[in-house]
């Protein structure tokens, strides 16, 4: 599909990080619409096993996390010191959330272990995501504490992911494993999603002892849909 120009997608999307690493980061400013063979390409691209590629629904991740940050603050007395500093930390929460680039560990009963996203990678040309030696030990661990602060289990995602081939993803279909990883990954973050990419193959790889499953979420149509018009939309989904 022909590419959409969405340079405002960029400076969304970067909000907390620094919008003069862009080039540096190799961001493309004007990224296409994936669907059907040129989704399956990108796979293909980066190596990634039929069996762990999977898509991010394009409207309902940010709807739901809308629905969870308002739900939030409704049960908020922001008059209560507590409360105001558990908003600023919501606030960072959904922030890291609409991430394009993230990466998610959750244990054997579904509970967030482990995360970190794009923005705490401070190095833009070595893209080093072993963040605070993370990758040192496994599973992986973090001692930044905006980034401990999400509890989110793994349901809540698998709520808006679908195989490639537009199936369905719950607890019942997948594998039986001690460890689940959830890889937010695109193709116009490219630098950061290759880099993630490789990180954690090579994590895998050297832990392929373990017993983990991990799950390689395609974002891109998600952070392109709501960045374009009407006219755009109708475009794309008369496609489909």
């Amino acid at each position: 599909m022909k590419k959409l120009m969405l340079f405002i997608l960029i400076a969304v999307s970067c909000n907390s990080c620094n919008l003069a690493k862009r080039s540096i980061l190799g961001i493309d400013t004007s990224p296409e619409w994936l669907m059907g063979e040129e989704l399956v390409k990108e796979f293909d691209k980066k190596k990634i096993p039929i069996e762990n590629r999977f898509v991010l629904d394009t409207v309902s991740y940010r709807k739901s996390l809308i629905k969870y940050y308002s739900q939030e603050l409704k049960t908020m007395d922001l008059s209560d010191a507590n409360d105001s500093v558990y908003k600023s930390k919501l606030k960072k929460i959904v922030k890291d959330d609409s991430q394009p680039v993230q990466v998610r560990y959750f244990d054997s009963n579904y509970n967030q272990i482990f995360k970190v996203v794009n923005c705490y990678v401070d190095d833009p040309i070595t893209m080093n995501w072993n963040v605070n030696n993370c990758f040192d030990a496994f599973p992986p661990k973090i001692n930044i504490e905006d980034l401990n602060n999400d509890h989110k289990k793994l349901d809540f995602f698998l709520d808006h992911i679908y195989t490639i081939d537009g199936k369905k993803s719950t607890l019942e279909t997948l594998p039986k494993a001690d460890y689940y990883v959830i890889v937010f990954w695109n193709s116009f973050f490219k630098r950061p999603s290759r880099k993630l990419i490789k990180t954690l193959k090579e994590y895998e790889n050297k832990h392929k002892g373990k017993s983990t499953y991990v799950m390689y979420v395609n974002n891109q149509n998600e952070q392109i849909w709501s960045k374009i018009d009407s006219t755009q939309k109708r475009e794309i989904l008369s496609q489909y």
